[in-house]
């Protein structure tokens, strides 16, 4: 396999997140990436891929390239009417979700060739002011790793 396996991890997220029950019952919008023409008041999405693939060694035999790469998965809860602590109340029904799904896939159960690990590193959070009310993210960083060939 050449080239990298970020959109293969980042689509394998966002299908087994979509098909969750505590998210699809409730209406959550997972999509790959940023939707503007579909604003929901609850959103999952990934962005910024990035990751470091270093050069396989010049050396007789069978060359290795292993790839340690990352991406944002954001939650994202509008509340039409509310404050901002509104906004992360609602919030902190859906990340929770969304951080034990995470935690259950550290190894490949996601099908994705070559992928080793799966984990969150970090979050940050962010809120403002959103149409008649307030919105609060939670941007997770996710970290994978992957022998690619």
């Amino acid at each position: 396999m050449a080239g990298t396996i970020s959109r293969l991890v980042r689509k394998a997220v966002t299908d087994g997140l979509a098909d969750l029950p505590a998210l699809k019952d409730q209406g959550v919008q997972v999509t790959y990436s940023w939707d503007s023409a579909a604003i929901a008041r609850v959103m999952v999405f990934t962005a910024s891929p990035r990751a470091e693939t270093p050069p396989a060694a010049l050396r007789s035999g069978r060359n290795h390239r292993d790839e340690t790469g990352e991406f944002r998965l954001v939650v994202l809860v509008v509340a039409p009417g509310g404050d901002a602590f509104d906004a992360e109340s609602r919030l902190d029904e859906f990340a929770p979700v969304v951080e034990e799904w995470l935690a259950d896939r550290k190894s490949n159960e996601l099908g994705v060739p070559g992928l080793q690990t799966l984990t969150v590193v970090a979050w940050e959070g962010n809120e403002g002011r959103a149409d008649e009310g307030w919105a609060s993210e939670r941007i997770y960083t996710v970290r994978y790793t992957a022998r690619l060939t």
